[in-house]
């Protein structure tokens, strides 16, 4: 038996924040309700697990990012049996994180990020598997040095967390 009946979910960007809501039916064996989020839309992050109420209608609010995002609900039942709903894109504001770039892209020796401003942040690396090979915490600068020479040859995401817990997320690749 399915853990429960999603009638819908939905995300939507309202200016700083990400409002996902769903509407269930038929959720006598449901244990738990995850949310998950990708940026890539292939490896996801439990962000949060959510009870399971008399409610047919939820709805939970995240801090929005500034590049797509996907999301979905993973479904658990008593017995740990678990069910996906489909994947919802929800497409940031521009506005909400500081920008900056790779100089050069693709890296082929020294690279640099440069910011728009002076920006205190957390800088990840992760490889096509989705494994964090690098990180680098930055303090009040606006051009860091990217530890390039530190990462064989490949395709990367670089995300950029600000201090205020937004984030964005850039393609480099190393020759």
């Amino acid at each position: 038996m399915l853990p429960l009946n999603l009638v819908s979910f939905k995300g939507t960007s309202t200016g700083k924040v990400t409002r996902l809501e769903w509407e269930v039916s038929h959720q006598t064996h449901t244990s738990t309700i995850q949310i998950e989020r990708s940026l890539d839309g292939y490896v996801f992050e439990t962000i949060t697990t959510l009870p399971v109420s008399v409610a047919e209608r939820y709805s939970y609010s995240t801090a929005q990012y500034e590049n797509l995002v996907y999301y979905r609900l993973r479904m658990v039942d008593f017995d740990q049996f678990v069910s996906y709903s489909g994947i919802v894109k929800v497409t940031g504001n521009a506005e909400t994180t500081t920008s900056f770039f790779i100089n050069p892209n693709p890296v082929n020796g020294a690279s640099k990020l440069v910011f728009a401003k002076p920006e205190t942040a957390v800088l990840e690396v992760f490889n096509n598997t989705g494994e964090m090979v690098l990180q680098q915490k930055i303090f009040n600068q606006q051009q860091v040095p990217l530890k390039s020479n530190l990462l064989p040859t490949g395709s990367y995401l670089i995300v950029f967390t600000d201090n205020r817990g937004l984030r964005q997320v850039k393609r480099v690749v190393k020759l």
